[in-house]
């Protein structure tokens, strides 16, 4: 006997779309508080991702491309630290180039990452033309502090009262002179100490070999090359003391007391 074998047909299951005719029946005011709260709780997650990247992938090695002076690895680490940028994901080199460029020291600078753990940085740093001071003049006319030891050669040292120090325009004027001054000076075979501008801007400087030359207040360049011009004749240079080049047609010139002391004009 055949068995007859039920077929159950298969019955399509409908779904109902999904109603939001309710928030059509919201007032504008529980709308817009919804998608209100729907930001800030985004802006809040947002707000907490970086934290959550700081020990990823920890900053190891910090390495400069060229040897900076004044800008230190510590200096490095402790903007990393400020900034939250701990892990290779949290560092933003843009806002470290940024960071960087505000030390007076720094003239540009590039950083880049090297995965997993290192961070390259090539610094180019302004120039020192004198040390002013306690502090060093860079070649854009701003005092700042700095690291003297790092420094390999000191340009000039120049001793002055603290009234011009803030008149960046009048100290690049300054150091421009005493650029040439001491260029006039090295023509005669001398080499620049340091250089003093007292309260009543009298200049004067100081040789390597102790001679003291009085400049005064004025024609500092042009006295500085008449001087040049007749070291030459002045007799025993090595029992100078002074040499005053305060005069209109000529110089002073005094010895050191254990030699005959006399004065040259002309």
């Amino acid at each position: 006997m055949a068995k007859k074998m039920a077929v159950r047909k298969q019955q399509k299951v409908k779904r109902k779309p999904v109603n939001f005719g309710w928030v059509r029946k919201l007032g504008p005011a529980v709308k817009w508080l919804l998608v209100s709260g729907c930001m800030v709780t985004l802006l809040l997650a947002l707000s907490y991702l970086p934290a959550s990247w700081q020990n990823v992938w920890p900053v190891e090695i910090i390495a400069f491309n060229n040897p900076a002076v004044q800008v230190q690895q510590s200096d490095i680490a402790a903007l990393l630290k400020e900034n939250n940028m701990n892990g290779m994901l949290a560092v933003d080199v843009l806002v470290l180039r940024e960071k960087l460029l505000e030390n007076p020291w720094v003239r540009e600078v590039a950083v880049k990452k090297q995965w997993p753990n290192r961070l390259v940085i090539e610094i180019q740093e302004y120039d020192v033309v004198a040390k002013v001071n306690d502090k060093f003049m860079l070649e854009n006319g701003v005092l700042v502090e700095g690291i003297e030891s790092a420094i390999a050669s000191m340009p000039v040292t120049i001793n002055m009262g603290s009234k011009n120090l803030k008149q960046k325009d009048l100290m690049k004027h300054i150091i421009s002179r005493i650029s040439k001054i001491k260029n006039s000076i090295e023509e005669s075979q001398l080499a620049v100490n340091d250089f003093s501008i007292n309260a009543n801007d009298s200049w004067s400087l100081s040789t390597s070999n102790g001679i003291e030359i009085k400049i005064g207040r004025k024609q500092h360049v042009d006295r500085v090359k008449r001087f040049s011009s007749i070291y030459a004749a002045i007799e025993n240079k090595e029992q100078l003391q002074t040499i005053d080049l305060r005069y209109s047609n000529g110089v002073a010139v005094s010895y050191r007391p254990e030699s005959t002391s006399g004065e040259k004009n002309g």
